[in-house]
């Protein structure tokens, strides 16, 4: 369950990037920032879940 939940987050990270570059080539800086503060909250996510399954392995 955690694997899946990583593999979702890191997607989710993949997915806000390609977002914040179009609207970085559509001029739109504001929602650029927006999308930038979302990648940085869902790679924290995805990080303590890492950590996580990291646990679990010992």
């Amino acid at each position: 369950m955690l694997e899946n939940i990583h593999q979702a987050e890191k997607e989710t990270v993949e997915r806000y990037k390609l977002r914040m570059k179009q609207a970085e080539e559509l001029g739109d800086y504001g929602l650029a920032n927006d999308l930038q503060g979302f990648i940085s909250d869902e790679t924290g996510h995805m990080e303590e879940v890492y950590m996580l399954l990291r646990e679990f392995e010992k």
